[in-house]
Order: C-alpha cells, then sequence, then structure tokens
C-alpha cells in the first residue's frame, strides 16, 4: 500500500492502477494489460508477449 501511495504520488496514476502496479512489481510480475496508462509505466502489452 506504501509503495502504491508513493507511486500514485509521483505517476498521478488512479489509485487502482498504482496499486496493480505496485502488486505486480512486489512479487517480481510482468503486468500484461491492454490499458495504455499502465504500459506507459511498465505494462506490457499482450501481443509483445506472444
Amino acid at each position: 500500500m506504501v509503495n502504491a501511495n508513493h507511486l500514485q504520488d509521483e505517476t498521478l496514476l488512479y489509485p487502482m492502477d498504482a496499486l496493480v502496479l505496485a502488486a505486480s512489481d512486489a512479487i517480481d510480475a510482468t503486468l500484461v494489460s491492454f490499458d495504455d496508462e499502465l504500459r506507459d509505466h511498465g505494462a506490457e502489452r499482450p501481443q509483445d508477449l506472444i
């Protein structure tokens, strides 16, 4: 939660997007999303991983 809060403060992402990004970062997972904002901050496009 703390990391998500810092991320949201720094990037002005929606709180839920910040939570999703922080959670994927915490477990060192690749986040895959169609969402442009998430991809702008580290998520990967699904077609790039197939």
